[in-house]
């Protein structure tokens, strides 16, 4: 959430931590508050002295006997949260990985390299760029392919499997002899 702030207010980000500390909303993910995970205990709300809600009267202990209470009660709220957490991950990836398709290239096939030279988004800007490659290696079994100008001008270049578009579709660019 820090990351959101504006440039001048990311130089007393600071200032900022308290309230993102403070919020009280239970996530999905944890199952806990980010102030309960930090504090281990549910924080005291302006509401809750407003409504009148009663204070939770703990019986009289000793430091050592609270800080051991405290660290004991932090330790379980971790690996409740870090295990739904894992579960819930878990359950995304699963999820995901039903709509991916592998679609690995061969030796030759003729792509389209995504245009990444667009400084900023821009709706009209063309996504890809006009010439078209053929993959001439692949890098182990990595998603790394060379290609190379399908008319043999311009330089080889290596290139994760995500920025190419296979075109074997577009028509074969003839080059007249005069």
């Amino acid at each position: 959430m820090l990351r959101t702030l504006e440039n001048q207010d990311k130089l007393h980000w600071k200032d900022f931590v308290k309230p993102l500390v403070h919020k009280c909303t239970r996530s999905e993910v944890t199952g806990f508050t980010p102030y309960e995970l930090m504090f281990g205990r549910q924080p005291r709300l302006s509401v809750d002295l407003a409504f009148g809600l009663p204070v939770k009267k703990e019986q009289q202990k000793s430091h050592s006997q609270y800080v051991k209470n405290l660290k004991s009660h932090l330790e379980e709220s971790y690996k409740i949260a870090t295990s739904s957490a894992a579960k819930v991950a878990e359950k995304n990836k699963t999820r995901f990985d039903k709509h991916v398709t592998p679609s690995a290239l061969d030796i030759g096939d003729r792509v389209l390299v995504r245009n990444v030279r667009i400084c900023v988004k821009h709706k009209l800007a063309d996504k890809w760029e006009p010439t078209v490659h053929v993959a001439v290696r692949k890098t182990g079994d990595l998603p790394v392919y060379t290609v190379k100008p399908e008319t043999g001008e311009g330089p080889w270049r290596t290139l994760i499997r995500d920025l190419l578009l296979p075109c074997g579709f577009l028509p074969v660019a003839t080059e007249e002899w005069a």
